[in-house]
């Protein structure tokens, strides 16, 4: 079943979750022992994962439209009827893709803080760590449930040859043109959140004074992605 299931995408995935816990030990291993042996490496294993994962967003897309119904997660949310746009919305129009857009968003977040500030502060790399652990976790819940499971692990009965003629289709509530910008807009809020609560976690243990500037530019960002987020909602749910 576990070999059944290491598709491209599933692997892709393992190898984030292990990049991501050992970015997350040498981080923490920097701050126990003051040593700047792996700052060199540390932020490789930031900038792969992020590569990976964008890969893996786009490896998904590719299965909408090719399509490649061998993917249960495709056949859940695609037909071939389905037009272009909203084949490209079916990459986040369940939670397993949600997952994999969440995840992919806050890595990089995560790069980002990496590449700006370069970790020179104790306090950055504080919030490096807890930024990744967050990151991670979503790493840990898409492997859980994957968009990029076979219909062959699911139902180990079928024969390896067997490929649905179509999708079941995408929810008639989601074939909306404000489903393309509308989720990604949220998520990237959320990911921009996760960085404003690891820093207030680093904040209510060292009671750093930097924590004031650094949140501020941060929190400019969130805000003005979880406005657009709740507008283009509310215009969705009102048209």
């Amino acid at each position: 079943m576990v070999l059944e299931n290491l598709t491209p995408g599933n692997l892709i995935l393992y190898i984030v979750g292990v990049l991501g816990l050992v970015a997350i030990i040498g981080l923490v291993v920097r701050e126990v022992r003051g040593s700047d042996l792996c700052m060199g490496v540390l932020p490789w294993l930031i900038r792969i994962p992020t590569l990976l994962l964008t890969i893996n967003v786009l490896l998904l897309a590719y299965y909408f439209l090719a399509p490649d119904y061998t993917y249960i997660y495709v056949w859940e949310f695609s037909s071939r009827d389905l037009p272009f746009l909203y084949k490209i919305s079916g990459v986040w129009a369940g939670q397993a893709g949600t997952y994999l857009l969440w995840t992919w968003f806050a890595f990089i977040v995560v790069l980002w803080v990496g590449e700006r500030y370069r970790l020179v502060s104790g306090f950055i790399r504080k919030v490096q760590i807890v930024s990744l652990i967050i990151a991670t976790y979503f790493v840990l819940l898409t492997i859980v449930d994957s968009p990029f499971e076979l219909i062959y692990a699911a139902e180990p009965s079928l024969p390896r040859t067997f490929v649905p003629l179509d999708g079941s289709g995408m929810n008639q509530l989601l074939v909306n043109p404000w489903m393309v910008v509308h989720p990604p807009v949220v998520f990237i809020a959320y990911a921009l959140a996760g960085v404003l609560f690891a820093s207030a976690i680093v904040y209510l243990i060292t009671r750093d004074d930097e924590w004031t500037g650094f949140v501020d530019q941060w929190a400019r960002f969130c805000w003005l992605f979880l406005t657009l987020g709740i507008a283009l909602g509310g215009v969705w749910a009102y048209l």
